[in-house]
């Protein structure tokens, strides 16, 4: 990891992945909340005391759990942002097929 960008996105997942709000966070390690949005932000970057504060916050015991476990984080994320995208289209295509279906019957019902 070599830029402070990085390590806000990865933070932020982290905290996304496990639902938690940068409030919860903060109650939870102690770090303020405005101090979490300037880290998750690129605004600043945390000390090695801070990072290990929001790590254990997150639930990882130990950094490399956290830099290790990322990657895997991402990846079940994207897929279930996939799946929610593509549960909505077909939701959205059933209803449109249900209206579509119904305007048909009108027209076909109003021609005779």
């Amino acid at each position: 990891m070599n830029s402070k960008s990085e390590l806000a996105r990865r933070l932020r997942l982290a905290r996304l992945t496990k639902m938690m709000s940068q409030g919860e966070l903060a109650d939870r390690s102690g770090v303020s909340r405005g101090h979490i949005s300037d880290i998750e932000t690129g605004k600043s970057a945390p000390q090695w005391d801070t990072l290990s504060l929001l790590l254990r916050g997150l639930g990882f015991e130990e950094a490399g759990e956290f830099f290790k476990g990322v990657k895997l984080l991402s990846l079940n994320l994207e897929l279930w942002l996939c799946g929610a995208i593509i549960i909505l289209f077909l939701l959205c295509s059933w209803f449109l097929s249900e209206e579509m279906s119904d305007v048909a019957s009108t027209l076909v019902h109003s021609v005779k």
